[in-house]
């Protein structure tokens, strides 16, 4: 887990006291809680994205290449069978 700069846990625990201060208890939720934590941060110029795991970007980026490979050879193979062969209009002129 990526640490919380202590300024960003600063600016979410501004965002919550204002939430439970200008906010009517009986309105108060866990989701607009975290609304107005993401529209304090932000307005502070913090980039909010999800986490991403190191290890399932090298294996997605290690699987998409082998199925890039996969995919170039399937393309070669066809290509080198259709060369092989003469084309339906080619064999038709041939024979008239």
């Amino acid at each position: 887990m990526t640490p919380i700069a202590p300024a960003a846990l600063a600016v979410m625990t501004a965002a919550a006291e204002d939430y439970r201060i200008l906010t009517p208890p009986d309105e108060q939720t866990p989701a607009g809680l975290a609304d107005y934590q993401a529209s304090y941060l932000l307005a502070e110029g913090y980039a909010i994205r999800p986490a991403q795991n190191r290890l399932s970007a090298r294996w997605s980026a290690a699987r998409t290449t082998r199925a890039a490979r996969r995919h170039r050879r399937r393309i070669r193979r066809a290509d080198e069978r259709t060369a092989l062969r003469p084309t339906p209009d080619a064999t038709n002129e041939e024979t008239r």
